[in-house]
């Protein structure tokens, strides 16, 4: 697994990106963090991406295959059918890839496998498939310029892999589809091919052997598919929708020519050489000569050309876009230099066929035009494949052979946009068809892999020995499977289509894999039960055991699509698992039984879709709550659990609606929605907007005839937009020792854990054994308050006290630089230890320990995802008890959704892979005791443990503030925290007074500051506080002492203060943008300038208001010494974002 580390992010911008590849277990994270998450299974796979599936199966019986998921290649191994049927099969992942994998491909024997992914810095792995280890990496293919992998090819030998550069291209362009050419006479970006030597070891730097750019005229479009001869590797094909390139060696070709003239001279019919026509899986007599030519020169040059395309050349009313490519046996044995046919699919089902020689429509001038010479290839002719649908797939493979005397065939394999997959001679005669599947278009066609190349070869087949087969035998072919865009695999044989013909042989296919039923859009766990209810973007709902790893009930909401508003966007279940709801597009909530998905009611409450759906938490769930994309939140009576009707009865109602009240605003809806049952009872529901408003409901005092009761709102806890801030909150969760209740208290972790905030100081602990003593006298003990987490664009998880709505801490949240905020947090226990899962915005999925720090050493993540992650969810189920592990103890998993466009449908909202996490409770632990070096510390003396607690306190709060400091630009020493030591000790020179005669000591080492002058000591440092800010920093540094046990401190040292410092501190600076934003409320669409006299006015009496003498201090301090500047010289007549921070602040220089 890819481990992120989160400090070396922040100080460099970058993370790690081949630790695992190169076989190196990071030095950071600690190896105890780094196994927190282990991949269990991949529910779907990169249903569209073509040849996602290859088949790895052997003659032994046993199914194996692997398939792409996003980032990460899985190999499944089906269960031996003699065992258990209800057995799972297993899943082996190879993960080295940060982006989206763009092309799996494999030898014909299978001992080559290769994956290429796609995006900045693209990467090649060879894969060791027995050991699940890379052999062979190939970085950074196209340099810095490039933008990933567009596709990559591999030769059946496994010797030559060829890969294209994907660039950006101006997608407006304008294509005439009867001439294939571009109407704009724009250049294209050039897109460059590379051929490596996998065989050659001595080429360490991973030079490419050829190279290639296509030609930057505008008739050519951006390339997507590239196929490499296999009897040629100097000779490559590409193809995008529009246009179509080939690659020469001029050199090969004339080398071609010359031995090709020894052949017929000496060569009394013997085939077996003739390389020029034989579909070969071992290196040829053209491979010979490369690994004696390639070691004395330096990388080639690849001379392109394009042919035009015209429909009228092949009398058509049109030509379809290209889709694939393929190189064939060639129509005869005398082919020129061309080395046989090649075809390119379309979108319209046809096949073009390349081939070389012959006259060039529009004549010599043509010729120059397109960079050709006599003997290139040129399309001539089309070849209807499927009538009702695309070439989605083109492959080559041998038939099969038993014998000296069998006469192999070789095909040309296509699979369609119908589902029908059919099989071509080399003389593109019509040899075998499996149609009728029905269950979508084919991406892959992959076939059971060669026992040994000399075997798998056969007798080398030249055209004629292929039609002559063709004519006197039946036909022969290795078993295959068939994926399809859909997320279906099936296994076929070959052997079927001659005994019992095409239906029956599509009827015999055997389903081995099903992914995602459809692309998903949300999820939500069973809370007794290992099972998942799946909402998929097209209306279907599914029940997913991640146990037994079946489906084991699907409806459709939208009533085949009759229905489209019924299209599922949120689910939950009940809490006590009696019941699922399901919120709409179309503004409904319905209720699904649990074990069937019966719809028992649905109710439109709403015309807006709705974005989340909750169950409230207390014995008899009673409550229900939804809220929609225009900001409203709408409250529900639950009746009970929800069954589908038995024995005749009627269908029970499942809710009552009980109102809804406008809490947010469209354009800044609801991000986080919760109920909490407190200790007496009382069920409560908490809402947060993004524009910062957090909302509390009374859920008993709402009736249906006065509404929902709103109890209190609070616009300034999370310095949000509506408290004219820039914060934006993105995620809001409970905590769970709030929602536990009993002996759940907030912070009721090891001794270390809660010592390590660091909020504390050795004075802020006097008085500690007398609280000790008054609560063990205490005999009753209190109930957890009740706080919420909230996540912020500004990479902070702030604690917010439900009952007061105020923001009691804030701390640097898990960063991983380009991979966005924190966009969802569940948290959940672990004993007696809370923990947080976290999900950025993208790739990353993670574990944070609860009470939040800011410690980058309490979180952890993995990149679970190339793309946006939808949505993450946390469940516990109950192992089974085996022999090995000898109990049945609880396991956790975390789920993560993840979408971005890697399976059919997919996008930035829905997605088709399900990966899920397997928790390792030690890690965890690890997590939360993060400094275990303290551990024994409070114990090291026995005659005075408080002393020794004290100096295990200010231990860990030095290691807290140590790795905080990393956080920092220059790092624990560098130039931003000797600013802040400095501030500091200005504070502690300032409490000791202006008019002191004794010696001043200054001690930034165990010296403490009143816990008043800390918002001062932000400011020389950058950070300029409000009043409201400044108080929460007192709450906060309280709220830590009531964590640590001890009473509310009135001074704090420099290491808490640095904590604070690191954990408030911006994640950026001020800029014009922020000015400008200002501005634009300010002045509401009216107008381009605030007059003075408007703007003065509005900082003496709105938000946090200045008075005259501050006004006046002001003006001095921007003024410049020795200026004597009034207000109303500092400030313009008409005052805008640019001239006020100009002007008045001096961000802008004049010049």
């Amino acid at each position: 697994t890819l481990y992120v580390s989160r400090t070396r992010a922040r100080r460099a911008g970058l993370w790690f990106r081949r630790a695992w590849v190169a076989g190196k277990r990071a030095s950071y994270p600690p190896r105890a963090m780094a196994h927190a998450l282990s991949l269990d299974w991949t529910h779907g796979f990169s249903s569209t991406l073509p040849n996602g599936v290859i088949n790895l199966s052997l003659d032994d019986g046993v199914t194996k295959l692997a398939f792409v998921a996003s980032h990460t290649l899985v190999v499944y191994t089906e269960a031996n059918e003699s065992n258990d049927p209800e057995k799972t099969g297993t899943q082996l992942f190879l993960q080295g890839h940060l982006n989206p994998i763009r092309s799996l491909l494999a030898s014909d024997d299978r001992r080559v496998v290769i994956t290429a992914c796609a995006g900045p810095d693209a990467q090649v792995i060879v894969w060791d498939i027995e050991k699940g280890q890379p052999k062979r990496v190939i970085n950074d293919c196209f340099g810095k310029r490039g933008s990933g992998i567009a596709g990559a090819d591999l030769t059946p030998c496994g010797r030559w892999f060829a890969a294209l550069e994907d660039v950006s291209f101006e997608e407006n362009e304008k294509v005439d589809s009867k001439t294939k050419t571009k109407s704009e006479s724009t250049s294209a970006t050039p897109q460059r091919v590379c051929v490596w030597d996998l065989l050659d070891e001595t080429n360490t730097g991973d030079t490419p052997v050829f190279i290639g750019t296509t030609p930057t005229e505008s008739y050519v479009d951006r390339q997507t598919v590239i196929k490499c001869n296999p009897n040629a590797p100097g000779e490559l094909i590409t193809n995008g929708k529009t246009s179509v390139v080939f690659f020469v060696d001029d050199d090969e070709t004339e080398e071609d020519e010359k031995r090709k003239d020894d052949d017929d001279d000496h060569d009394d019919d013997d085939h077996d050489h003739d390389d020029d026509e034989t579909f070969s899986t071992v290196p040829t007599s053209s491979d010979k000569t490369h690994e004696k030519a390639h070691h004395k020169q330096a990388t080639k040059t690849l001379r392109c050309y394009a042919p035009p395309v015209r429909a009228r050349d092949f009398s058509v009313g049109a030509v379809g876009e290209f889709t694939r490519s393929a190189f064939v046996a060639p129509a005869r044995p005398n082919a020129s230099p061309g080395r046989g046919r090649c075809v390119t699919g379309t979108a319209g089902g046809d096949l073009l066929v390349w081939q070389g020689g012959g006259v060039l429509p529009g004549g010599a001038e043509a010729f120059e035009k397109r960079n050709m010479n006599p003997g290139d290839r040129r399309g001539v002719k089309i070849v209807k494949a499927h009538a009702r649908g695309a070439v989605t797939h083109l492959g080559v493979v041998l038939g099969a052979g038993d014998g000296d005397d069998a006469r192999d065939s070789a095909f040309l394999v296509t699979g369609g946009g119908d589902g029908n997959v059919r099989f071509f001679d080399p003389e593109l005669r019509l040899v075998a068809w499996f149609d009728g599947l029905d269950s979508g278009g084919v991406s892959s066609v992959s076939f059971v892999a060669a026992a040994s190349p000399s075997t798998a070869r056969g007798t080398p087949l030249t055209a004629s020995s292929s039609a002559n087969a063709h004519a006197a035998s039946p036909f022969r072919a290795r078993d295959f499977l068939v994926a399809t865009e859909t997320s279906f695999v099936y296994g076929l044989k070959s052997n079927d289509f001659e005994l019992l013909g095409s239906s029956g042989a599509v009827e015999n296919a055997v389903l081995l894999l099903r992914g995602s039923l459809e692309p998903a859009v949300a999820f939500a766990v069973h809370p007794n039960e290992p099972v998942l209810c799946v909402c998929g973007a097209r209306g279907r709902v599914w029940l997913w055991n991640f146990v037994t790893k079946k489906v084991s009930a699907s409806r459709d909401l939208t009533l085949g699509g009759t229905h489209p508003g019924g299209s599922p966007t949120a689910v939950c279940f009940r809490r006590d698992g009696l019941g699922v709801l399901v919120g709409t597009k179309g503004g409904e909530l319905k209720a699904l039984d649990s074990n069937s998905l019966f719809e028992t009611q649905a109710m439109r409450f709403t015309p807006d879709a709705v974005t989340r759906v909750v169950s409230s938490d207390d014995a008899s769930c009673t409550y229900a709550a939804a809220a929609d994309t225009a900001g409203a939140v709408s409250l529900f009576r639950l009746l009970g659990p929800i069954h589908e009707p038995r024995d005749g009865h009627d269908t029970a109602r499942a809710f009552d609606f009980v109102g809804k009240h406008r809490t947010h605003a469209p354009e800044t809806p609801c991000v986080g929605l919760g109920f909490h049952t407190n200790s007496d009872g009382d069920v409560e529901l908490a809402s947060v907007g993004a524009e910062g408003r957090v909302a509390r409901f009374d859920v008993e005092g709402s009736t249906e005839e006065d509404g929902v009761d709103l109890v209190e709102v609070s616009d300034v806890a999370l310095s949000g937009e509506a408290a004219g801030g820039n914060v934006r909150p993105t995620a809001m969760a409970f905590l769970a020792s709030s929602l536990g209740g009993g002996d759940e208290g907030t912070g009721d972790g090891s001794d270390e854990s809660t010592s390590e905030s660091g909020e504390g100081s050795e004075k802020s602990g006097e008085g500690s054994e007398s609280s000790d003593e008054d609560s063990e006298k205490s005999t009753d003990k209190p109930s957890p308050r009740v706080q919420i987490l909230v996540a912020d664009d500004h990479l902070k998880i702030r604690t917010v006290d439900c009952d007061s709505l105020t923001c009691v801490r804030v701390a640097c949240g898990p960063d991983f630089g380009e991979h966005g905020p924190v966009t969802s947090l569940v948290p959940f226990r672990e004993g007696k230890d809370d923990f947080a899962a976290f999900a950025c915005d993208r790739d990353v999925v993670g574990i944070v320990a609860l009470p939040a720090t800011g410690d980058p050493r309490r979180a952890m993540g993995v990149v679970a995802h190339s793309g946006k992650v939808l949505q993450i969810a946390v469940a516990a189920t109950k192992r089974l008890i085996t022999a090995e592990n000898g109990s049945g103890d609880t396991e956790t998993f975390v789920f993560a959704l993840g979408g971005g466009g890697v399976g059919f449908g997919d996008s930035e909202n829905c997605g088709c892979i399900l990966s899920v996490w397997r928790v390792d409770k030690s890690s965890l632990r690890r997590l939360q005791t993060s400094d275990p070096s303290s551990t024994g510390s409070a114990t090291t003396s026995s005659t005075d443990p408080e002393r020794d607690q004290k100096k295990a306190r200010r231990l860990a709060s030095k290691r807290l503030a140590f790795r905080m400091a990393g956080l920092l630009e220059g790092g624990p020493r560098g130039a931003l925290v000797n600013a802040a030591r400095d501030a500091f000790a200005f504070a502690q020179l300032t409490a000791q007074g202006e008019l002191a005669s004794s010696d001043r000591a200054v001690d930034t080492r165990y010296g403490t500051v009143p816990v008043s002058s800390v918002a001062g000591i932000f400011r020389p440092l950058g950070v300029y506080l409000t009043q409201r800010e400044a108080n929460d920093v007192s709450v906060e540094i309280r709220h830590c002492a009531e964590l640590n046990k001890l009473p509310p401190p009135t001074e704090i040292d420099f290491d808490a203060f640095l904590v604070l410092f690191v954990n408030r501190r911006p994640v950026r600076d001020i800029r014009l943008t922020d000015l400008e934003n200002a501005f634009a409320i300010m002045l509401d669409d009216e107008g381009d300038f605030l007059s003075r006299k408007s703007l003065l006015e509005m900082l003496k009496t709105s938000g946090e208001a200045v008075s005259d003498l501050e006004l006046v201090e002001i003006a001095r301090v921007l003024g410049g010494a020795g200026q004597n500047k009034s207000i109303k010289d500092l400030f313009p007549e008409n005052v805008n974002a640019k001239n006020f921070a100009r002007d008045v602040l001096g961000f802008i220089s004049e010049g």
